[in-house]
């Protein structure tokens, strides 16, 4: 089962495997030779990180394409003196963690962002018309509207809708290659066990 969990402080995504009968059966093995799954859980984890990274670099992957930043986005990037490319989407990914966790007494691995705007970009969301002030006593916005440049200690933005991005998901081959390395893992750790059992007697 996937988990979705959005804040101010960014958006975590956990998945315990719980719906994944391979990944629970060699999971459960590691249990049963007295071994910790982080391990396995982590390399998961990385794997989920690149994945995510290049979702944000490609703007979407597989049969999941992001939409391009609307016009107002754009205009109101430009008063604010932000980046108006898509690569002020691409630059997020170096947000990306991964760490493994307990969750309802279960260990788990955590994928998240710890950027404020993942979260309204994962499930979309509508910025309310808002005042911006110049940063500093004194100080002025400059921004420019076609070609004449506008000074101003504040401006408002209107309203405006952030589109669904979705960043943090599974798609089939994930959810494969979470099968892979987990049981490649689990496979390596059961044979030095037995070789160890073995020398043992």
């Amino acid at each position: 089962m996937a988990t979705t969990a959005r804040s101010n402080a960014g958006l975590a995504y956990s998945y315990n495997f719980d719906s994944m009968k391979r990944v629970k059966d060699a999971l459960r093995t590691l249990h049963l030779v007295g071994k910790d799954v982080d391990t396995p859980l982590a390399r998961w984890g990385l794997y989920q990180v690149s994945q995510t990274q290049k979702t944000y670099r490609n703007q979407g992957r597989g049969s999941i394409r992001w939409k391009p930043r609307s016009a107002k986005s754009v205009a109101a990037a430009r008063t604010l003196k932000r980046p108006t490319s898509k690569k002020v989407l691409q630059s997020l990914a170096k947000f990306v963690e991964t760490d493994t966790v307990t969750v309802g007494g279960l260990r788990t691995q955590a994928v998240w962002s710890t950027h404020p705007w993942a979260g309204l970009h994962q499930s979309g969301a509508k910025i309310k018309a808002h005042r911006v002030q110049a940063p500093t006593l004194g100080g002025v916005l400059r921004f420019a509207v076609g070609r004449k440049i506008i000074f101003a200690r504040h401006v408002k933005i209107p309203t405006y809708r952030i589109p669904k991005r979705e960043q943090f998901f599974m798609l089939a081959k994930d959810r494969l290659r979470a099968v892979q390395l987990i049981e490649q893992h689990v496979g390596k750790v059961t044979k030095r066990h037995i070789r160890t059992k073995g020398r043992k007697r």
